[in-house]
């Protein structure tokens, strides 16, 4: 057990001494499994508050509400299939019907071929999105747990401080959106990494922070873009730092000085990137192999996303506006400065508990156990860089800034370091998502703040003390939206679909373009129901068919779906929303009406259900 008057040469907390190893005692099971244990285990039933009801119906629905997440379930569920079937990964012959689909590859996270493994087969892929936020929420908060426990050598400390990581409620709004982004504990791993290099500025801790970094990248190419620049920012600043530190201690700082700094720098940046290549790389090429041309160009957005998708610093201090306590004062402010973005990009609140913790890890005088300066400099500097990136392309001068963001050049702005980043990759435009960074050296500082504070009480009173920090801080963290888990029941009309014929295919109306909220409903029903589907219309010849078949009364329509193959058609008379307001942009009603095909020769009526009109596409006479 460690206590707050160990510490090392240079003051920072150190674990003391085994009692059973200094006697020669031999335990059945190593204390650090048995903490590892305990650790994980209170991050289990974190992950199971947060998602709940999902944990007691994993297979019921998913956690959430519909959009991506419902698109990328379908996907998971053909690359299970095809890898343990015919079938190829990259082609999907049961969507844009009747010429196939490329599936978008390039899209997936390296991880999400694990959970697609795994996972993909169950409920047409639906349990892939459960399992990846469920396992995020678990190593999330472990892994800040294992960085502060680093730092401060408080237990009581750490296990808040991985609980403000993971229960953010950045964390707990995006994971009911996108599965891979909320997928953040190798951040923290990271950091951790990073940390122990600058203690110690060796090789092995080099390779270590290039194998976390390779870890952050098969699990976000987002957060592995913004972790680089990180990296890339935060050494710099080291490099200026250890000099600024020579002269003052020495009074000068030589040439020869500078060039050992950057030498080292360089030298370590080498062998940590080596490591991170040989774990990314493997990955990353395939990747790239799969983007086509026409992928190239739907990744190249213009700069007005990029101001859009920024982070706004007034979100940093507003509670989330679902909070059933707080979000009653601060609702107001979130919708009317969200401007058509949609709200869980920017549900970044720090905290009250959070941000007073940091204010006391920052105090320039000794409270409790202090960790050393450079440490806490090093979190601050990195807390500060990670916000000059949320800020995104431009620094705001006027408060019209994120108003007009559709023509920037309408208010007073400087250049800020995102607009560099923007034009190097305009793909990674939702500058709000490196927020995650952010909220890692906030979170450090705000764990060595805790264990200052549990420094000057005794040991019993720093857990009771911790509960009432994790109480507070989920009293304020907390969300309460409309949908936090989607019971995935089947609409009468998939069940039609299911009793066709093997081999069939179907056209669903209203048509819809290719990742619209409409588009991915029809996907993740498609893998249930099993039978192709002339949606989604993305490439060229799919768009140029659409067009043809728009108006499901022509005769021309009928014709054409013939031609092409398609069996049936289904009219879709009671369409649930497609999107969840306020958490995305509102999406009116695109139910058709009963009355869609009749008149058409082609179209001969098979069945009613509830929700809709199924036809069959008639042979020529």
């Amino acid at each position: 057990m460690s206590t707050a008057d160990d510490t090392t040469s240079d003051g920072r907390a150190t674990d003391s001494v085994d009692p059973g190893a200094q006697t020669g005692t031999r335990r059945f099971v190593p204390a650090w499994w048995r903490e590892g244990a305990l650790v994980l285990g209170f991050y289990f039933v974190v992950a199971v508050v947060a998602m709940w009801p999902m944990p007691i119906k994993p297979l019921a629905g998913y956690y959430g509400f519909g959009n991506d997440n419902l698109g990328g379930a379908n996907i998971y569920n053909w690359i299970h299939d095809s890898l343990f079937g015919p079938g190829s990964p990259g082609f999907d012959p049961y969507l844009q019907a009747p010429f196939g689909y490329d599936v978008p590859l390039h899209a997936l996270q390296p991880v999400d071929w694990i959970y697609a493994i795994v996972f993909g087969g169950p409920r047409g892929g639906m349990v892939v999105q459960n399992a990846q936020v469920f396992v995020g929420f678990v190593l999330a908060g472990a892994a800040m747990y294992l960085l502060v426990r680093h730092l401060t050598a408080n237990k009581s400390a750490a296990l808040v401080a991985g609980f403000l990581f993971t229960f953010s409620p950045y964390h707990l709004a995006l994971g009911q959106q996108y599965g891979p982004l909320s997928s953040i504990q190798c951040i923290p791993l990271y950091l951790y990494t990073v940390v122990r290099l600058v203690e110690q500025p060796t090789r092995r801790h080099a390779i270590h922070a290039g194998l976390a970094l390779g870890f952050v990248g098969l699990t976000s190419f987002y957060y592995l873009w913004f972790g680089t620049w990180f990296s890339m920012l935060l050494f710099v600043l080291i490099t200026v730092h250890a000099a600024w530190r020579r002269r003052r201690d020495e009074g000068r700082v030589t040439i020869g000085d500078a060039r050992g700094y950057v030498g080292l720098v360089v030298r370590r940046g080498f062998a940590g990137g080596l490591v991170f290549l040989a774990v990314f790389l493997p990955f990353a090429v395939p990747t790239l192999r799969t983007l086509s041309g026409d992928d190239k160009a739907s990744v190249d957005h213009p700069l007005v996303e990029a101001v859009r998708y920024s982070g706004k610093p007034i979100m940093l201090v507003l509670p989330p506006h679902d909070n059933p306590v707080l979000g009653r004062f601060s609702k107001d402010i979130v919708y009317r400065n969200l401007f058509d973005m949609p709200v869980y990009e920017q549900s970044t609140y720090l905290g009250i508990v959070a941000a007073l913790l940091v204010l006391v890890a920052l105090v320039p005088w000794r409270i409790g156990r202090s960790v050393p300066v450079r440490t806490r400099w090093l979190l601050s500097g990195g807390l500060l860089i990670a916000l000059a990136m949320y800020i995104g392309p431009y620094l705001p001068l006027t408060s019209t800034y994120w108003r007009d963001y559709a023509d920037p050049d309408a208010s007073a702005k400087l250049p800020w370091i995102g607009l560099l980043m923007f034009h190097l990759n305009g793909t990674f435009r939702f500058f709000s998502r490196n927020f995650v960074l952010l909220s890692a050296c906030f979170t450090a500082l705000a764990g060595i703040g805790a264990a200052r504070v549990f420094a000057r009480v005794p040991r019993r009173a720093q857990w009771s003390l911790a509960a009432v920090c994790i109480v507070l801080a989920g009293l304020e963290f907390t969300n309460s939206p409309p949908q936090r888990f989607t019971t995935a029941t089947f609409p009468t009309w998939v069940r039609e679909v299911q009793q066709l014929e093997p081999g069939a295919s179907v056209v669903d109306y209203p048509l819809a373009p290719e990742n619209s909220p409409r588009s991915f409903y029809y996907l993740f029903w498609q893998a249930r129901h099993g039978r192709a589907t002339v949606n989604p219309a993305g490439s060229k010849p799919a768009k140029q068919f659409a067009a043809t078949i728009a108006n499901a009364d022509s005769a021309s329509t009928g014709r054409a779906l013939y031609d092409a193959g398609i069996d049936y058609a289904v009219m879709h008379t009671k369409l649930p929303s497609g999107t969840t307001p306020p958490y995305q942009p509102g999406w009116p009603d695109d139910s058709v009406s009963a009355d869609l095909g009749a008149v058409n020769p082609w179209f001969e009526k098979l069945t009613q259900t509830d929700d809709a009109v199924i036809y069959r596409i008639r042979p020529p006479a």
